[in-house]
């Protein structure tokens, strides 16, 4: 019923194993369509997509996973800085993406000022110490290094994406 709706759904980077529960994209896909905002942090957002909530749409995930989002109905992937928004949903990177999105979608519930006093409360205000938090500006042998490091975990969520796409 309308009462359980959440207002806000947000799914944040999760493992692998945790991702492949049926539990909890049935939870995803049934207070999600209830939801008036959705957030997918990181891989989270391929949660969003198993329950067919990226169909059609613009989205962003963590950079060793864009490619699995156009197997989910993903209409533009984009590998982007920040938050990409489509209507109700916001898709985000790992890292600051989660503080953004959340404070894109306070700035729809409350209002521009509200975000505004929340991101002075929680002092984001986020400077890289070295400037290599992103696969565009990192040296590419370190880019390299990070794509061998993810890439079981990576194959994984490869797997659920496959699997979620049959059902």
């Amino acid at each position: 019923s309308l009462h359980d709706a959440l207002p806000i759904l947000a799914v944040p980077m999760l493992p692998p194993e945790i991702q492949r529960d049926p539990v909890l994209v049935d939870f995803v896909k049934a207070r999600g369509s209830l939801a008036r905002y959705l957030i997918g942090v990181s891989n989270g957002a391929l949660v969003l997509g198993a329950a067919g909530f990226l169909k059609g749409r613009r989205a962003t995930t963590s950079y060793n996973s864009l490619n699995l989002l156009a197997e989910l109905g993903v209409s533009e992937v984009v590998s982007a800085e920040g938050v990409v928004v489509d209507g109700k949903v916001f898709t985000s990177g790992p890292g600051v993406g989660s503080f953004e999105a959340a404070l894109l979608v306070a700035a729809e519930v409350f209002g521009s000022e509200a975000a505004e006093l929340a991101e002075l409360v929680i002092e984001y205000r986020p400077e890289p110490p070295f400037g290599t938090g992103n696969a565009k500006i990192a040296p590419p042998p370190l880019v390299t290094q990070f794509q061998r490091i993810m890439s079981g975990i990576v194959a994984q969520y490869r797997e659920n994406v496959q699997r979620n796409t049959k059902h």
